[in-house]
């Protein structure tokens, strides 16, 4: 392991915590980014990623990291590739593979006259079938070299949430490996354990049962969610009803756990939505003799709560006018937006003229403040301020430090997360409410 180089190609939110996670165990890693700005900047040791340790875990290991556009060296400089590269999502929901087809066509004509076996690893999130279909066929063509004899190919998705992506590469749950023989398998899974805190299982399989594997168990993820969100609506409407002693009582039933069932908010995120839409495309590709489309049901009632948190929360804030939000991003520890149920949430109440929205994020800074530039809606940076200035809270992300504000009086707090259930002064001083439960519905 100590003579293994590696390379990678996509160092964004994922490719780059798994270079630097390569580079703590000593391994040299060849990072390879078509932003030539990005480049400059983590060339020069500018690491301004918002996520957590990574910048540290970058600057401790940079001896280990060597970032280039230059993909003749890093093949010919290394013995396994991982390519960590977007994949977006068609209209029909399927994953595109431009991406991907175009970092084959620049390293292939390289692979082909390297003499040594060189080993591909898809980490990028793709499609059922799109190895044995596409990309399989694809690198045998560019490369006149037969896959599973002179080129190694893996698929090995990770299974990360943004904003623990350190923790989740060091301490998986398990380690997938769609393998095209079983020496590349080899290699991949040593290497891949190098880096773990723990001693995960191994999943070695061929490539179609890994590809199902990472979309399947996404969307069982949001089927549990959804799923709970259900009970949270069935008891915001029923006198005495509490979401959170059924979820938690059907937790402890060992066949259903508690992780992923608690009555929340919607799920959002970069990953989740689409990939529920991809295995739907996938499920309906295979002309199915009986209708199969849960994926696609439980994505359509995800959309729905909006409008249900709309009707929610105007019944809730009553007269009051000035409404803060806190918590912009999907979840805690990142600044990505994408699918952000605040966000969602936002652009639907700004329609109704009588509130004044205003929003305020830890990570602020870091996100794009253009997404309400055409509109009338205050950015705080002062948590103290937002709190101060306005009559109702609603925290719609469960970030460390609103659970340790204190000292707040005559205010409507709308709790999403139930991060001040128990904080009794909180519960005297407001008017609170729990998603989840029942309100009378009464006007606060």
């Amino acid at each position: 392991m100590d003579k293994l180089k590696i390379s990678i190609i996509g160092l964004g939110k994922l490719g780059l915590p798994l270079a630097a996670c390569f580079a703590s165990k000593k391994i040299k890693v060849y990072g390879l980014d078509k932003d030539n700005n990005l480049l400059k900047k983590l060339n020069n040791n500018s690491y301004n990623y918002y996520e957590p340790n990574l910048n540290n875990y970058l600057k401790i290991n940079r001896d280990f990291l060597y970032y280039t556009n230059d993909y003749c060296k890093i093949i010919r400089e290394t013995d396994i590739t991982f390519i960590v590269v977007p994949t977006l999502s068609n209209k029909d929901g399927s994953f595109s593979l431009e991406y991907i087809n175009d970092v084959i066509k620049n390293i292939a004509k390289f692979i082909k006259i390297k003499n040594k076996k060189h080993i591909i690893v898809i980490t990028s999130t793709i499609s059922p079938l799109s190895i044995d279909r596409k990309i399989k066929p694809l690198l045998e063509k560019e490369t006149e070299k037969v896959v599973g004899d002179n080129i190694g190919l893996c698929y090995s998705p990770e299974f990360i949430a943004l904003g623990s992506v350190i923790k989740n590469l060091t301490n998986p749950d398990f380690i997938l490996i769609g393998e095209s023989d079983k020496k590349s398998g080899d290699v991949l899974s040593k290497l891949r354990k190098s880096i773990c805190q723990n001693n995960p299982p191994v999943i070695r399989t061929n490539f179609i049962n890994a590809e199902i594997i990472k979309l399947a168990l996404n969307s069982y993820i949001t089927t549990k969610i959804t799923f709970a969100n259900m009970i949270a609506r069935i008891c915001e409407n029923i006198s005495g009803a509490d979401a959170e002693i059924i979820t938690n009582a059907i937790g402890l039933d060992s066949r259903i756990g508690k992780k992923f069932l608690k009555a929340a908010l919607p799920y959002g995120g970069p990953c989740f939505p689409r990939d529920n839409l991809a295995f739907n495309h996938f499920i309906q590709s295979l002309n199915l003799p009986i209708k199969i489309n849960l994926p696609l049901v439980i994505h359509k009632l995800n959309e729905l709560q909006v409008d249900y948190f709309v009707k929610f929360l105007k019944d809730t804030i009553w007269n009051e006018k000035k409404v803060c939000f806190l918590g912009l991003t999907y979840k805690p520890d990142t600044n990505i937006i994408d699918h952000s149920f605040s966000l969602k949430l936002i652009n639907k109440l700004k329609k109704i003229k009588n509130y004044q929205i205003s929003v305020h994020d830890p990570s602020i800074n870091f996100i794009d403040k253009k997404i309400f530039s055409n509109d009338d809606i205050k950015i705080y940076t002062s948590l103290s301020t937002a709190i101060r200035e306005n009559g109702v809270l609603i925290i719609t992300t469960p970030w460390e430090i609103y659970s340790k504000m204190e000292n707040i009086k005559n205010k409507i707090i709308i709790d999403c997360w139930g991060i001040f259930k128990n904080k009794i002064n909180i519960l005297k001083n407001n008017k609170y409410v729990l998603i989840g439960k029942n309100i009378n519905n009464k006007k606060l």
